[in-house]
């Protein structure tokens, strides 16, 4: 392991799933309701071989903008999941303890704050949540740069 890898800087390592025939790659970490868990979200997606055919800096952006949300509104820990589309691409995904759905504000142009559900909006290719019985789910996905999505 090469020094700063995200093993080595966080205290949290990502699970890893080795997949048999026909089955995705995936990737998870569970990570602790705080700011600093934002760029340990963003190694963890830095991290993932299999993510290497979607936009790095699109994927990071968009990963840090659903782990904020995350932090801000859910206040529970949170498990961030990578999963291989197939050549097609990378979906990430953030489960929480909070069943209240995703909402996208509308604030004027000088709010500090939310904007994020719109940036997921505009750069994912696809997004949306899944309620579950104990929180939700939201996820978006990024195609392959080689347009295959």
């Amino acid at each position: 392991m090469s020094p700063g890898s995200f093993e080595e800087r966080s205290s949290k390592s990502p699970s890893t799933h080795s997949p048999s025939a026909g089955e995705a790659r995936r990737a998870e970490v569970t990570l602790s309701p705080v700011p600093g868990s934002v760029p340990l979200a963003r190694r963890f997606v830095a991290s993932l071989d299999f993510a290497g055919g979607s936009d790095p800096e699109r994927l990071a952006l968009l990963t840090a903008e659903i782990v904020t949300n995350a932090i801000l509104h859910a206040r529970t820990p949170l498990k961030v999941e990578a999963i291989e589309m197939a050549g097609r691409g990378v979906r990430v995904s953030v489960t929480d303890g909070n069943a209240n759905p995703p909402v996208k504000k509308d604030y004027g142009p000088s709010s500090p704050t939310g904007r994020g559900l719109h940036i997921v909006e505009a750069m994912a290719d696809r997004w949306g949540f899944e309620s579950l019985a104990s929180g939700k789910t939201v996820w978006f996905e990024l195609g392959s740069e080689d347009g295959s999505d």
